[in-house]
């Protein structure tokens, strides 16, 4: 690992290059982006045990067994995404992930409203939904993993601008932002129960098949927006395979200027 110069900086020239690092432009790009992932990571988590206990009708055995294939989704995401990074960009392949999540997402409720899936009784919902959710989970992941090694590109990218190395200021404040805002979608779940008017004692009471609709309608909807937003930003990123290697030729040839001296 890179060791940092024994220097004593003073507190003028520490907050020079923390504003420095954190006003770079690929990093305000992805750090943008990936907020908004969170927000609707934390709208799908909070929101998913509605949908599984009222639109699919799940009992607790069921959920629990919905879960199982999520461990082979890390597995298989863990091994295919080093693949295709290799034959594409990073950035390319966490878009195309990403977009192949928003399509794939609201297939089972389409199929459901255009009576083409299962219904809740049948013997083939559980398969089907399991599919999906690993599908969708093994391109999340994914997309998650790319995100990580383009955070690491910006580490490059500003210790050639500013010959500072900055990855601890990048993850951590990356890490506490993304829990701030996927408690953000948290809030904004409960903001879209309450636009739909679903009832706080829904276990008393049986839950109207509209109110569900609603809430499954306004949820992929909002959904749909917060990831295309968060595309969008993402296209703003423009860290290449090229443009990190020129940047690693870059800082090389600094660390070499400055042993011969």
């Amino acid at each position: 690992l890179p060791k940092p110069p024994n220097n004593n900086r003073s507190l003028r020239k520490i907050l020079d290059s923390t504003i420095e690092a954190v006003t770079n432009k690929q990093f305000l790009a992805l750090f943008s982006s990936a907020s908004f992932f969170a927000m609707a990571a934390g709208i799908t988590m909070s929101l998913g045990i509605y949908f599984t206990r009222h639109f699919w009708e799940l009992s607790t055995t069921e959920i629990g067994i919905l879960q199982l294939p999520l461990f082979l989704s890390a597995i298989l995401a863990s091994l295919i995404a080093p693949k295709f990074s290799q034959k594409l960009d990073k950035k390319k392949c966490a878009i195309r992930c990403v977009l192949l999540c928003i399509i794939l997402a609201p297939i089972p409720f389409l199929l459901r409203f255009l009576g083409f899936f299962p219904e809740n009784q049948s013997s083939f919902l559980l398969p089907a939904l399991m599919i999906f959710s690993f599908l969708e989970t093994s391109l999340a992941i994914m997309a998650s993993i790319y995100f990580s090694a383009m955070f690491a590109d910006i580490v490059e990218d500003n210790e050639r601008k500013s010959s500072q190395r900055s990855e601890g200021l990048y993850y951590a404040a990356s890490s506490f932002t993304q829990k701030a805002l996927n408690s953000l979608g948290i809030l904004l779940a409960g903001q879209i129960l309450k636009f739909v008017n679903f009832p706080q004692n829904s276990q008393e009471a049986p839950i109207s098949p509209t109110v569900v609709n609603e809430l499954v309608i306004t949820s992929l909807m909002c959904l749909a927006i917060i990831y295309l937003i968060a595309v969008s930003l993402l296209f703003f990123y423009s860290i290449s395979r090229q443009s990190h290697n020129e940047n690693l030729k870059s800082i090389c040839d600094k660390k070499n200027k400055s042993t011969e001296l």
